[in-house]
């Protein structure tokens, strides 16, 4: 069984322990391993002998097959053949990994608009606020810029301080965010095809606090 094998079946990680049992097909299959694919769809993957599933599901062929390359090189060099009329062209289509998962995740591109939609609303409102925060301050303290201004303080050096003013309360709102974002790293997601696990790396918290920053700018 892969890692996450119980994420896709809906059990608890316990019931695809070594030693249990998985029924499917009027048979019951003893688990006696589990492995590891980079944390793709693979992983929640039961693998058994082929022999075996071709007699339980009384086949004598296979809907698909996975190759192995040892350069991305030779599987661009191994394309083309599939291509050419022939047996191969006729009971085969081939893609690279990428490209056979861009395909079959087609259905689910909603999620990532509707990612993006969620993130840009996020990041406005985010802005609106910032711009109502730094507002209310600057009110507040309109007797204080005026004293700044009489003792010889220049527009662009209150405007500055005023920026990082802003922009410090963004970082840091923007790194509390990020800090309870990455609890969310390694949680398992169930999809139909499979189950996968959300990363949240330093790219992402990179991307996160450049938000935060770029809404204390121009919320200022």
């Amino acid at each position: 069984v892969g890692k996450t094998a119980y994420v896709k079946l809906g059990v608890p990680q316990s019931a695809v322990a070594v030693g249990k049992t998985v029924r499917f097909e009027r048979r019951d299959w003893p688990i006696v391993g589990t492995f590891e694919a980079g944390e793709g769809f693979i992983d929640s993957e039961l693998w058994v002998k082929e022999e075996d599933l071709l007699t339980v599901l009384r086949r004598r062929s296979h809907s698909f097959a996975v190759a192995r390359f040892e350069t991305p090189a030779a599987v661009q060099a191994a394309l083309p053949q599939f291509a050419q009329s022939g047996a191969l062209e006729r009971y085969f289509k081939a893609w690279a990994e990428p490209e056979y998962y861009q395909q079959f995740t087609k259905g689910l591109s909603w999620v990532y608009w509707l990612s993006l939609f969620m993130v840009g609303a996020i990041s406005i409102a985010g802005t609106l606020i910032g711009v109502n925060t730094m507002y209310t301050s600057i009110v507040s303290r309109m007797d204080e810029i005026a004293t700044q201004r009489v003792l010889g303080f220049q527009s662009g050096d209150i405007l500055f301080s005023l920026v990082v003013e802003s922009v410090a309360m963004s970082l840091a709102g923007g790194a509390i965010g990020s800090a309870f974002g990455l609890l969310t790293n390694k949680i398992p997601i169930k999809l139909s095809q499979g189950a996968f696990y959300l990363q949240v790396d330093g790219v992402v918290v990179g991307v996160a606090l450049g938000l935060a920053l770029f809404i204390g700018v121009l919320g200022a």
